[in-house]
């Protein structure tokens, strides 16, 4: 059983952008975001771990999809 108490509240911030490029016959979807963009220390009630570690902080992501026509 779960007798520990169970973490803080928190509120967080992301944000997204993706766009199309068309390379010739190709278009090509590019996407960035950041996820935690205010870098908020938590800890997830779900996870276990939450006892020993917080959650990842500001987190970059960018994608490039190069979608492939059959």
């Amino acid at each position: 059983l779960d007798y520990v108490e169970t973490p803080a509240g928190f509120f967080l911030v992301g944000i997204k952008y993706e766009g199309r490029i068309k390379l010739e016959a190709q278009d090509l979807v590019v996407s960035a975001s950041v996820e935690n963009l205010l870098n908020n220390e938590y800890r997830n009630y779900l996870n276990r771990l939450r006892y020993y570690a917080p959650e990842q902080g500001r987190n970059f992501i960018l994608t490039l999809r190069i979608p492939f026509k059959i």
